[in-house]
């Protein structure tokens, strides 16, 4: 599968119309299809300084072009499903061993101040 797609006109990067952009409101349009409109239905439509989403038709949207050092920003919402799947389990499982490690430290410790603090209450003193 491709980066992305010109949600238009279904051009790729590798296809030449470059740069792509991505909206706020998620739809991703080639430089071809904002500047020029390659049908009036799905052309970016200019309402004074106002600029409307030709997919969603939401008014007053920004984008933001996808090369570099602005794709940085966006590159993760292009990153295949089974890629994040498993860079967040990754995540998951360090930040889980983490806790793990961080819990025990906490359990000895609070195990160690209540034998040394109130040994009365294992010891019987009689």
């Amino acid at each position: 599968m491709e980066l992305f797609i010109c949600n238009n006109c279904f051009t790729t990067p590798h296809r030449g119309k470059k740069p792509f952009c991505l909206t706020q409101c998620g739809h991703v349009y080639c430089n071809g299809c904002i500047r020029q409109g390659n049908n009036k239905q799905h052309k970016m439509i200019d309402i004074a300084p106002e600029k409307q989403c030709p997919q969603c038709r939401q008014i007053d949207i920004f984008s933001v072009e996808l090369q570099q050092p602005s794709l940085s920003k966006v590159e993760n919402f292009f990153v295949p499903l089974n890629e994040s799947l498993e860079l967040l389990q990754k995540t998951s499982g360090f930040q889980n061993n983490q806790m793990k490690i961080t819990i025990e430290r906490f359990h000895e410790i609070v195990c160690f101040s209540i034998l040394f603090f109130f040994p009365f209450l294992f010891f019987s003193f009689s």
